[in-house]
């Protein structure tokens, strides 16, 4: 099983772990290219645990964002 994040734009991000993370993300980014034109960006922790990187609601309560940096995102 691997823990991945999806993050939504002004909204909460939803916290999953699947063993067919791999396909789901694939599904996801071809859904969305086909829709907006555009890759998702897709961003590479090191780390079994998300939580510090998952913006819950209770964050967007407090206006705070949980989005990972830059320096993980994955070209």
């Amino acid at each position: 099983m691997i823990e991945f994040t999806i993050h939504v734009p002004s909204k909460y991000d939803y916290r999953f772990t699947s063993a067919k993370r791999d396909l789901i993300l694939d599904i996801i980014k071809r859904v969305h290219i086909a829709i907006k034109g555009a890759n998702v960006p897709v961003f590479c922790i090191g780390k079994k645990d998300l939580k510090e990187f998952t913006t819950t609601e209770n964050d967007m309560k407090k206006q705070k964002s949980n989005f990972p940096p830059s320096e993980y995102r994955n070209y």
